[in-house]
């Protein structure tokens, strides 16, 4: 038997772990409660004026109890000098006798004590032991994968703790400095003039970034590089209306494939990806608002635009508060994806040694469905903070009072088609993902090439992608 250095002799030491579930949660509320009743207190955090309070109060209640003989005659004279009522000098005695400490006369402020816990005991410890898997993380995930996770382990009937219950959790432990984000201070408010709509597909932001992973080829699973990612997206509502996965950098090519599949219904797409969802948004946006980019000024960008009564406009140059909406989602989109295998995070100082090339393997179609999940099954159906909505219900209510416009012509060609010819060697037919003309390592050596051609022309916004 192990000897206890403390308790009564011959006592068996039994480990937390082996009690009962109902007996620990017991004892966790027994120690809840002795906390929530006791005067434990940082001295540091105590106000002068307070402690000047409680030091009065202490010499006054301390006097009184050393009186001999009836003390309603002192009691009166206390409670004129703190301009209190008797009951409540009695209350200070009362305290001082049971606990004799200045800390315990200190004024009570309203509401509840600092440091109070509301969750039960049980989701007070699920929640502990996300966020401490959170911590452990060599990615840094955001504060959002805490909820997400806690929910996928919480049992039926446990309520999910809110946003500013799991922030005060990483303050009380040191961790809020993982989750904070940096700010930057604003400009002046008049230099600030983002876009702004009410109307669904009346203002559509596009904009590129390189995303934060190294994605594998298919057949040796070896990393190729980070693609780049075209997004058009709704300010109105807040949804995303298309995307383009590419290797190459951006070009006009990734802008008419983004914008088609914007302009276009998404079950095609859903069901060749073997998603289950439901992506509703598409249709002719009134007016791209685009950054000065080379491929958005391309003239078949410009054609393709008026072709189909797209307006273009131009951020101002050094001006990209103006595509803050765009910016802000795709620094979401991002923070999402670090928390992805091969992630190369945003920045080489966060990366830090994390060797992202050798953690990487996803190849770019599992990217692809993965960001096609993250956006319709996850981003649409969450509040977004900046509108205190659903996109996808926001979507809904704007398009139920003015349908959007559609692409008639567009349909048949069913997106962009993918067809493609590779030739390494001898001819044979292969389905990629990257509709341009491109030379693609996709052998272990580098040396060596594969040579694609697209088979079938295809017209997108008013230019021809033909043979090789």
């Amino acid at each position: 038997m192990p000897h206890l250095p403390y308790g009564p002799p011959n006592v068996r030491l039994i480990r937390p772990k082996r009690l009962p579930q109902a007996l620990r949660d017991a004892g966790v509320a027994l120690v809840e409660q002795k906390l929530s009743n006791s005067t434990v207190k940082d001295l540091v955090s105590i106000s002068d004026d307070e402690w000047q309070i409680a030091c009065r109060r202490f010499n006054a209640t301390q006097r009184l109890s050393q009186h001999r003989g009836r003390l309603q005659a002192r009691v009166d004279s206390i409670a004129k000098m703190f301009g209190v009522t008797e009951r409540t000098v009695r209350r200070w005695l009362s305290i001082y006798r049971k606990n004799p400490d200045i800390v315990a006369l200190l004024p009570k402020s309203r509401g509840q004590r600092v440091g109070t816990r509301r969750l039960a005991p049980s989701i007070e410890r699920l929640l502990n032991d996300v966020i401490d898997s959170w911590a452990a993380k060599a990615e840094h995930l955001p504060v959002a994968w805490i909820r997400e996770e806690f929910k996928r382990c919480a049992r039926s009937g446990q309520v999910m703790p809110s946003r500013r219950a799991i922030d005060a959790r990483l303050r009380d432990r040191g961790l809020d400095s993982l989750g904070r984000q940096r700010f930057v201070l604003k400009s002046n408010a008049a230099d600030v003039l983002t876009p702004r709509s009410r109307k669904a597909l009346e203002i559509v932001q596009m904009d590129h970034t390189l995303v934060d992973i190294m994605v594998v080829d298919e057949v040796l699973r070896q990393s190729v590089g980070r693609p780049w990612i075209t997004v058009a997206f709704d300010i109105a509502t807040r949804v995303v209306l298309g995307f383009a996965l590419r290797l190459e950098p951006p070009s006009a090519t990734s802008v008419g494939s983004a914008l088609a599949m914007a302009c276009l219904p998404k079950e095609q797409w859903l069901k060749e990806r073997h998603l289950d969802l439901i992506w509703t948004p598409f249709g002719v946006p009134e007016l791209v608002h685009v950054d000065n980019g080379k491929e958005f000024h391309s003239l078949a960008l410009t054609r393709g635009c008026e072709r189909h009564g797209i307006s273009l406009e131009y951020r101002p140059p050094g001006r990209p508060q103006y595509g803050g909406h765009i910016e802000r989602y795709l620094g979401t989109l991002m923070r999402r994806i670090h928390g992805l295998p091969g992630t190369t995070f945003s920045n080489p100082t966060k990366r830090g040694k994390f060797k992202s090339e050798a953690h990487a393997t996803m190849t770019m179609g599992e990217l692809e469905r993965w960001i096609g999940l993250e956006i319709a099954g996850n981003y649409h159906q969450n509040v977004h903070r900046g509108v205190h909505a659903i996109p996808a219900q926001l979507w809904d209510r704007s398009v139920r009072r003015a349908p959007p416009a559609k692409l008639d012509r567009m349909k048949e060609n069913s997106h962009v088609r993918s067809k493609y010819e590779l030739i390494v060697g001898t001819s044979h037919r292969r389905n990629l993902s990257v509709p341009w003309c491109l030379l693609y390592r996709y052998a272990q050596n580098r040396a060596h090439c594969a040579l694609l051609r697209v088979s079938d022309p295809i017209s997108i916004f008013g230019w021809q992608i033909g043979d090789f």
